[in-house]
């Protein structure tokens, strides 16, 4: 499908002209020189090289050069919430992430000019700032720094600030619609998909095992004929359950307001030293507290082949996979470090569910959280049973609680 031609006088004349390349080929996709984080920023919080361009919302998105859409819609892929990838042919591609649902305007197939819109600035996906565009360049797949193409001394720099035209306000959709997650095609499995969707590695691999007894125990009851039945039944079962892990949808993070990335980064450094180091095949594959399972689910939604944990995970990966899966979806966005790095620590541990309930117990009172969690894993039937395991969770416990309310790294 082609686009109309869309004249960006009116936005040219708000906001500024979208800057050629330096060789003349290319031009910003944005009529904005907001740099609000460039690619040795997003390298530092464990990202691919990129530009975040701010503006203001539903600032339209051009292409950077003439080329094929190769996807365009609302998945939700690395985070990206709605997108458009576009191939510009000897194996260089672009994407720009993040628009406003339902704004996308080109579909799969449609050769582009650089004057044609494609979308609208918003802020869908998974992303800790005001409405900005995320600009990739990839050649053969390679992330390249925008900065090879585009003099950065000509953009102006405010770290991952709102475009002062800009809607400060979450932008998810148009006219106001509630900010997207990934979508699904309906099916009958539509409503299970969602719902497992929301459960943590944890409690997926709880409700695993009380499926697993109960189907179990039931068959140790029944004839021979409801036993072959059964059986079949437990084949079946064990094969939707793993379509079910493969077409899982990705959910969208919570949309952080105030945190900063020092604030996870502090967090981070106390908490990750709690896990264990080196390849762990106790129980399942772990390396860095990340278990083969999160991996897989992690390059799943990156479009990467899966690969083995303890050979290929990188500390970049790891610290990308705690911030998308432990800190944002337990809410700790905007709290004090004082209670964010245990809640952390505990979603970690314990699961988000877990860590969600305490901090929606102890609000921002980090002693309560503190004694929350003494008190779930004194609870628990390992504190009950194995002591050694239960004092090491507790010392844990300490350890996290003294360094956060000293907000030492």
């Amino acid at each position: 499908m082609m686009v109309a031609n869309y004249s960006n006088v009116q936005s040219q004349t708000l906001y500024g002209q979208r800057l050629p390349s330096v060789d003349g080929q290319w031009v910003l996709p944005v009529a904005s020189r907001l740099l609000c984080s460039d690619a040795p920023m997003h390298v530092r919080r464990g990202s691919i090289p990129s530009w975040d361009i701010c503006a203001p919302a539903g600032t339209p998105i051009y292409p950077a050069a003439p080329g094929r859409v190769i996807y365009a819609g609302c998945n939700n892929q690395g985070g990206y919430g709605c997108w458009v990838k576009l191939d510009h042919g000897n194996g260089i591609t672009s994407a720009y992430a993040h628009m406003i649902q339902g704004s996308i305007t080109v579909a799969t197939g449609a050769q582009l000019s650089v004057d044609m819109v494609m979308g609208q600035v918003g802020w869908t996906g998974m992303t800790s700032f005001g409405p900005h565009v995320h600009f990739v360049i990839y050649a053969n797949g390679r992330h390249l720094d925008p900065a090879k193409f585009f003099d950065q001394a000509q953009m102006q720099f405010c770290d991952k600030c709102a475009s002062p035209a800009g809607n400060a306000a979450p932008v998810g959709s148009v006219a106001g619609q509630a900010q997207p997650t990934a979508t699904t095609a309906q099916s009958p499995l539509a409503p299970i998909l969602q719902a497992l969707g929301t459960l943590d590695e944890q409690e997926l691999t709880y409700l695993s095992f009380i499926v697993i007894f109960a189907l179990l125990f039931a068959l140790w009851l029944a004839n021979n004929a409801i036993r072959v039945i059964m059986v079949a039944g437990l084949v079946a079962t064990a094969c939707s359950a793993l379509t079910i892990t493969m077409l899982m949808p990705t959910q969208a993070a919570a949309t952080a307001t105030s945190t900063t990335p020092a604030d996870f980064d502090i967090a981070y450094s106390v908490v990750r030293g709690q896990e264990g180091k080196g390849c762990d095949t106790y129980i399942v594959r772990t390396l860095n507290g990340v278990t083969q399972w999160t991996y897989d689910r992690y390059n799943r939604e990156r479009g990467v082949p899966r690969s083995d944990v303890c050979n290929n995970l990188t500390e970049q990966e790891a610290k990308d996979i705690y911030y998308r899966y432990y800190w944002q979806p337990s809410g700790l966005d905007g709290i004090s470090m004082a209670v964010a790095m245990q809640v952390f620590d505990h979603s970690i541990n314990a699961g988000v569910g877990q860590g969600k309930a305490i901090l929606a117990a102890c609000g921002n009172n980090a002693t309560c959280v503190a004694q929350q969690r003494r008190s779930f894993y004194n609870s628990t039937k390992t504190c009950k049973t194995r002591s050694v395991v239960c004092g090491a969770w507790l010392r844990r416990v300490d350890s996290v609680y003294r360094k956060a309310t000293q907000n030492v790294n």
